[in-house]
């Protein structure tokens, strides 16, 4: 494949479904400009990749944009795509897409040249840490292990009886959480563990438990003993779009530290011992109120308390971070997508050092930005700016950059590469 030409390739690709992220992503989608780019987690700006979207609801179209020894290279992968991650070699991705009214799940190439379709009952999945092998759940209870090109093989995990795999969470190559939901037949009654698991066991060793008909939701991992969950009441949908109550579990025992959404930029670990948690609830992201950074287990963040702070990202040394910032909105024009398009036109670029720093605002980014993130070196930052996906010095010296942009097409909107660096 391309190993040998993309060795710097990044991790992943930014989950833009409402369900895998958040509400207001996905109005961000509806609300500004109907052609969107997310660029997200470079190593490098030697390659990347961007999810098109049309309208946030149908999907958008995939592309990727290789650069291999300075010639760069782009790729339609597929359409309708709701959510899209690389594996960590950048051989594979796994994509989530709406055909025909239903979620169907694939794992395609980088190039979009070869696929695998994974069929509409998956329920979790997740790549190794290490190459591009893939771990997934059915609704049916049944777990799989794939590399491909090859076949999917079963995993023969013993789980009580009408149980399923709902969260897969690596640490690394060999260690893994899972949460597991038990089913008697009756969805009121469903209700979640989280255990942990042996790459190539077939046991697991229960963590934690909840009560029915309540469940749990896998965050990340700090460390081999510490790991975050979200209390999920009721397994609702409904609630979780709103926010829900952040726990970490640590040498045995949860606490209570925060209300966040349950998105991969909610919590940020820093280091083995702190992380950086984006807490907001109640979708106050909408109605103006306070949303705060917290530096976990430390103290709140240094921000001016008018800005929220929005879309935290960590550069590769974990010592400065790139965030969204934005005057409060006003509640009283909730309900205006014009007003809505325009506080979203208003968002700035700001960094933010980590120890004893304060909020630097990159005026020179523009306004409209959403979705930030460090390159590898840690000296640039790319963003979405409207159908542009553009990268700046992380210092704020200098002009932004325009990477590539997106142009409407009556067949197929069409990507033109604006600039690119090698």
């Amino acid at each position: 494949m391309m190993a040998n030409r993309r060795n710097r390739l990044f991790s992943s690709l930014l989950l833009i479904a409402t369900m895998a992220f958040s509400p207001f992503t996905a109005m961000a989608m509806t609300a500004t400009a109907k052609l969107q780019i997310f660029p997200q987690e470079f190593q490098g700006l030697g390659d990347i990749a961007l999810l098109i979207s049309n309208d946030g609801i149908s999907g958008g179209n995939l592309y990727t944009i290789l650069n291999a020894h300075g010639l760069v290279h782009s790729y339609f992968a597929q359409s309708h795509v709701i959510a899209a991650k690389f594996s960590s070699d950048g051989e594979w991705m796994s994509t989530s897409v709406i055909q025909n009214n239903q979620l169907q799940n694939w794992l395609i190439s980088a190039d979009g040249k070869a696929k695998i379709n994974l069929g509409t009952t998956l329920y979790a999945g997740a790549f190794d840490p290490q190459g591009h092998t893939y771990y997934y759940s059915t609704f049916g209870g049944k777990f799989y292990r794939i590399t491909p090109p090859g076949k999917p093989v079963l995993l023969h995990i013993k789980l009580s009886p009408n149980s399923r795999i709902t969260g897969i969470s690596f640490y690394n190559h060999q260690q893994a959480l899972l949460s597991v939901t038990e089913n008697d037949h009756n969805y009121t009654d469903d209700y979640d563990q989280i255990a942990s698991w042996t790459s190539g066991s077939n046991a697991i060793r229960p963590l934690l438990k909840s009560t029915p008909p309540n469940g749990l939701i896998l965050g990340p991992w700090v460390n081999p003993s510490t790991f975050f969950y979200w209390y999920d009441p009721y397994h609702s949908a409904s609630i979780a779009a709103d926010g829900l109550p952040l726990y970490v579990y640590q040498n045995g025992k949860s606490m209570l530290i925060s209300h966040t959404y349950t998105s991969t930029g909610s919590v940020l670990p820093v280091n083995k011992n702190s992380a950086i948690l984006w807490e907001n609830s109640s979708r106050s992201f909408f109605l103006g109120f306070k949303e705060s950074l917290i530096f976990w287990p430390h103290q709140p963040l240094k921000l001016p308390p008018h800005l929220l702070a929005m879309f935290p990202a960590l550069n590769p040394t974990h010592t400065d971070m790139t965030v969204v910032v934005g005057n409060p909105y006003n509640s009283r024009q909730a309900n205006s997508g014009q007003a809505i398009n325009r506080w979203f036109s208003t968002l700035q670029l700001a960094t933010l050092p980590l120890q004893g720093g304060t909020l630097t605002v990159l005026k020179s980014a523009g306004s409209g930005v959403m979705d930030p993130s460090f390159d590898a070196s840690g000296h640039r930052i790319v963003y979405s700016l409207f159908n542009q996906a553009v990268w700046i010095s992380a210092s704020g010296k200098g002009s932004k950059h325009v990477i590539a942009k997106v142009t409407p097409s009556t067949t197929q909107n069409q990507l033109q590469i604006a600039a690119y660096l090698p």
